[in-house]
């Protein structure tokens, strides 16, 4: 008896496969995630402006989101494409992030989720860029 409850107690404690695959899945959206958004802002820095009484010409690079993949672009054409693994999905209040030529940005907080999991992809003000845990 005392070793069935052992048991019981060892099943509720240790993650299921399942569960352990969509945390792996959910780290790796993350990772890449904030791997493109520091691409970007890398590319907003360097990116070629041509002034014209003091004003840009140029369109900043930007990303785009929706519910199952993003996009880098500039000058109007898509530079990255993502696709999110089978069930993960953004969630995200703006189509777009933009980076200043300084490196900043507005603060964003971007999810992702699969089943029951989640992780969010945070750039703050001074456009730092940091994965945090789920929920």
């Amino acid at each position: 008896v005392c070793g069935a409850i052992l048991a019981l107690g060892a099943l509720l404690v240790l993650p299921r496969p399942a569960q352990q695959l969509a945390e792996r899945q959910l780290d790796y959206e993350a990772a890449c995630l904030a791997a493109e958004l520091r691409f970007l802002q890398d590319l907003s820095r360097d990116y070629p402006r041509e002034e014209l009484w003091g004003l840009s010409r140029a369109v900043m690079p930007e990303l785009s989101i929706d519910t199952y993949q993003y996009y880098v672009y500039a000058d109007g054409r898509s530079m990255l494409k993502h696709k999110a693994q089978p069930g993960v999905y953004y969630r995200y209040p703006h189509p777009t992030i933009v980076f200043s030529p300084s490196g900043d940005a507005e603060p964003v907080t971007i999810e992702i989720h699969l089943a029951e999991s989640s992780r969010r992809v945070i750039v703050d003000r001074a456009g730092r860029i940091r994965t945090a845990g789920g929920d």
